[in-house]
């Protein structure tokens, strides 16, 4: 199975508590994203590199703060 990128696990909470931000409208805008994709990449979508960028250009993150690899889970036999 392919192993996926997905934003570091409580990341997107802590940024919107820094930033203040209450809406998630008023968020994905922060972000340079829409709401719909905001709420796919918190339920655990892979963020798009436009998601990434918006996180790094407003926070001032490096890549490997954002992101990390998601291993496959593997199924029991």
């Amino acid at each position: 199975m392919a192993r996926a990128i997905i934003i570091r696990p409580g990341l997107l909470e802590r940024l919107r508590r820094m930033s203040g931000v209450v809406s998630d409208a008023a968020f994905a805008r922060l972000l340079g994203v829409s709401a719909e994709e905001l709420a796919a990449v918190a339920a655990g979508a892979a963020p798009s590199m436009r998601f990434l960028a918006g996180i790094s250009d407003a926070f001032g993150l490096s890549l490997g703060e954002i992101a990390t690899i998601a291993e496959p889970a593997t199924a029991a036999a």
